[in-house]
C-alpha cells in the first residue's frame, strides 16, 4: 500500500480467528502476563492477535548487507581466515600458560577458542581486557570452571591478538 513500515490493514472475520494461526509471534500478540513465558500459548483477542509489534527492519536491512559481504569475500576465504587467527591466538597465548578448552584443540573447527590458566584468575584477566577496550567473554562450565573465550572474526588482525597476548602477559 506505499505506506511505512508496519502500516497497512488485514481483515479476518472473527469466526476464522481460531482457524487461522498468527505467522509471527510477539509481545504484542501472544499473551505473557508480567513478560513470563507461559506453557501454552494463548493470543490476545481479536485483531492484535496477529499483531506480533514491529520488526526490526533495521536490523533485517543490516543483517541482508552482512549477508551481502560475507558472500562477497567468499565463505572458503572467511573459513580460512578464522583457521588462522585460531592457530595463531592459541599459539601466542599457550607460551603464556593458557590452554585451549577443551583439549586437544585441534578436534574442535571453529575460531572460537576458551582458554584455562592454571596459575592465573580469570576474572583479573577478564577485567584486564575489558579495561583496555577488548571485548571477551569470561564463562563457566557446569562444574563452574572459569574459561576466558575469544571470538575472532575475519575482520580481526594478528596485531590484535599480539595486543592481547601483551596484555595477559603482565599478569
Amino acid at each position: 500500500m506505499l505506506g511505512p513500515a508496519a502500516a497497512g490493514i488485514f481483515y479476518v472475520r472473527e469466526s476464522l480467528h481460531e482457524m487461522l494461526r498468527p505467522t509471527l509471534l510477539g509481545s504484542w500478540n501472544v499473551l505473557s502476563p508480567d513478560f513470563i513465558a507461559q506453557k501454552s500459548r494463548r493470543y490476545y483477542p481479536g485483531a492484535r492477535r496477529y499483531e506480533p509489534g514491529m520488526l526490526n527492519l533495521p536490523g533485517i536491512i543490516g543483517m541482508a548487507a552482512s549477508l551481502e559481504l560475507l558472500l562477497e569475500i567468499g565463505i572458503d576465504a572467511i573459513s580460512e581466515r578464522l583457521g588462522e587467527l585460531r592457530t595463531y591466538l592459541v599459539e601466542s597465548l599457550e607460551p603464556l600458560g593458557f590452554r585451549p578448552w577443551p583439549d586437544p584443540p585441534e578436534q574442535v573447527m571453529s575460531a572460537i577458542v576458551s582458554f584455562t590458566h592454571k596459575k592465573h584468575d580469570l576474572e583479573q584477566a577478564a577485567a584486564l581486557l575489558a579495561a583496555n577496550n577488548v571485548d571477551i567473554s569470561l564463562r563457566r562450565n557446569r562444574d563452574g570452571a572459569l574459561f576466558l573465550r575469544f571470538s575472532p572474526h575475519f575482520y580481526n588482525t594478528f596485531a590484535e591478538i599480539d595486543r592481547v597476548s601483551g596484555l595477559l602477559a603482565t599478569l
